[in-house]
């Protein structure tokens, strides 16, 4: 694959393919790591870091270069992003009775008349809302941590310490429930 990944590179400087074999060879594993972290599936976590050091690769000019850190955060944010995208849209393709099975028993909501399940259908879906319409930085932290992932991983994976991934969940539950609350 790295063989791919350097054609697809927009760059005549010889030192971007040193930097991209030495990514993708020294971090390609923990990007599928990450990814299979969230989605729980080896191949499509295989798929999003594929996808991750294509899109790299053809906008490596536009990227911060000045070392392989920064270039192994940036891969990390798209792993994560792209992971978290393709659980959603995972879930938004299950049918009907999948969801609400998925509500009864993830998220507590038990199945009463009909009326009761559109109700609880339809604050998953204002609060689902809520989440995508925070910053990404805050949304991403608040999903990862509703995944059961523990802060110090979350700051592990988004390059800062655990006290300001802690205060990043802190700041996003705040946002939510004013979200959720203004009327």
């Amino acid at each position: 694959m790295l063989a791919y990944y350097l054609s697809l590179l927009n760059s005549t400087d010889p030192e971007d393919d040193l930097l991209l074999t030495r990514l993708y060879e020294e971090h390609g594993a923990l990007a599928v790591h990450v990814a299979k972290g969230i989605l729980h599936d080896r191949n499509a976590a295989e798929d999003i870091a594929h996808d991750a050091f294509v899109y790299m690769a053809e906008h490596f000019a536009g990227l911060d270069r000045s070392s392989l850190e920064n270039l192994r955060a940036y891969l990390l944010r798209c792993v994560v992003s792209r992971a978290i995208n393709a659980y959603h849209m995972r879930r938004r393709e299950s049918s009907y009775d999948e969801y609400v099975e998925l509500q009864e028993t993830d998220l507590g909501i038990r199945s009463g008349s009909a009326e009761d399940v559109m109700l609880d259908a339809e604050r998953m879906n204002d609060m689902m809302e809520a989440v995508k319409a925070l910053p990404a930085v805050n949304r991403i932290v608040l999903e990862l941590h509703y995944e059961g992932w523990p802060s110090t991983k979350i700051a592990e994976l988004m390059g800062t310490t655990d006290e300001t991934a802690r205060k990043r969940l802190e700041r996003g539950r705040k946002k939510l429930w004013e979200e959720l609350h203004k009327e």
